[in-house]
């Protein structure tokens, strides 16, 4: 939307008395309230009018400032708002004045049933020209690597109070102000200014380098060789930043390590460039805990201990504003140890059933919700048959039937994340 110098011209309002309602000289007169002119539509003039019975006739005079005298007089409103006992009403047209300047006002109201009553300086016609900015454009939308220039420009026209109509406001001074915000708002934001003026056709335009994303704002400021042109400021023109992406590729060789092992990760960082994707060359990159920066040909290598199962991060990250940040991850498993521990297999009161039992535990980061392990049984204690599969929440135990003399172990299977474990294999005697 177009913004005007309504902040001012509430501050005239103010300062050249609107003030209290008028006082009536008897209880069956109307009262008029105020009278001013409307901050949208600065050659109407509004009233407001209270009465004990319907006001059925109003009359604006519009006094000189100068001299005092008469200048415009109109008795043609309508009810705007409320009713007619307790209403605003405003003139149907604009006044047509010769002058901008602001007029004391005025009112005789008149009820229907005789009640008269005239207030005298009861508010001012503000008979002022606004000032609006429109267009208030750019030649981009973004700025980007390669073109960080960009050409802001506007028309600048003034709107008679009588007409409504704007027309180019010519030679006049307006200020374009900016911001342009540092890289992630890290507090650098740099503001500054330029003075131009207008041309013949209320045209001005200006030429910024940016170094970021920026704010621009225009203003005609009041000044007093051009009396009854109301301050006036344009709308916020944004200017964005298009950057420049950045890829970086991550892999860890091997992928899947036991603790302490050492790992390697490696891959590629590149830029789009003006000309297309190229290597990112001397970028630092950090890799988990560490830091490394690419060569030549965007390339890196770090080795690595990683402690736990879990991605390895990858980021690049930079002040210039015309190029973005990236990630990457480099996935990599550590397997937890698992460790059978105490298993034991022995006859029990019948000959013909094996009792074994034993513990499992996971010394590790980590350790599985339901854990399992197989009871497998061997003649030689070189070939093994499974014989029963048991729940190992810390230990486990069971009576297997087996008459014949043999070797007996537990065995984890282990899974993704976790090392499978085998017990000493125990001997068990027939009876």
């Amino acid at each position: 939307m177009r913004r005007i110098g309504l902040v001012l011209l509430s501050a005239v309002l103010l300062a050249l008395g609107i003030t209290t309602p008028h006082t009536a000289f008897a209880a069956d007169q109307p009262v008029v309230n105020w009278a001013n002119s409307d901050p949208d539509d600065l050659g109407v003039l509004r009233v407001s009018v209270t009465s004990a019975q319907a006001i059925t006739h109003l009359t604006a005079h519009i006094i000189s400032p100068k001299t005092g005298a008469e200048v415009a007089a109109t008795d043609d409103f309508v009810l705007r708002s409320g009713t007619a006992e307790n209403g605003e009403w405003a003139t149907r047209d604009t006044f047509k004045l010769d002058q901008l300047d602001n007029y004391p006002v005025t009112v005789d109201a008149t009820a229907s049933d005789g009640g008269q009553v005239t207030a005298r300086s009861i508010g001012y016609l503000s008979y002022y020209a606004q000032t609006v900015f429109d267009p208030f454009t750019a030649n981009r939308t973004a700025v980007n690597y390669a073109h960080r220039d960009v050409i802001v420009r506007g028309r600048l026209s003034s709107r008679s109070p009588a007409t409504r109509e704007l027309t180019p406001f010519a030679n006049a001074p307006v200020g374009l102000s900016y911001r342009i915000y540092g890289r992630n708002g890290n507090g650098d934001d740099h503001f500054g200014s330029v003075q131009l003026t207008t041309d013949a056709q209320g045209r001005f335009s200006s030429t910024q380098t940016l170094t970021g994303a920026a704010d621009f704002d225009a203003l005609y400021d009041y000044r007093n060789d051009f009396p009854g042109y109301l301050r006036g400021s344009s709308p916020t023109l944004r200017i964005g930043v298009k950057q420049a992406p950045v890829r970086v590729t991550a892999v860890s060789d091997p992928r899947r390590v036991v603790p302490d092992a050492q790992i390697t990760v490696s891959g590629q960082a590149t830029w789009k460039s003006p000309t297309g994707w190229q290597p990112l060359a001397g970028a630092r990159l950090g890799v988990g805990p560490q830091e490394v920066t690419t060569g030549s040909d965007g390339r890196y290598s770090v080795t690595m201990v990683p402690y736990n199962t879990g991605d390895i991060p990858v980021y690049y990250t930079t002040q210039d504003p015309f190029v973005a940040d990236a990630t990457a991850a480099a996935a990599v498993i550590v397997v937890q140890p698992s460790v059978i521990s105490e298993f034991e297999a022995e006859r029990g009161v019948d000959a013909g059933a094996v009792n074994v039992r034993g513990n499992l535990y996971f010394p590790g980061l980590a350790s599985p919700g339901d854990p399992q392990v197989d009871i497998q049984f061997s003649l030689d204690g070189t070939t093994w048959h499974r014989r029963a599969t048991l729940p190992a929440n810390s230990s486990f135990s069971t009576t297997i039937q087996e008459t014949r003399p043999g070797y007996w172990r537990a065995h984890y299977r282990g899974g993704r994340y976790f090392q499978p474990s085998v017990s000493d294999a125990v001997y068990a005697d027939p009876r």
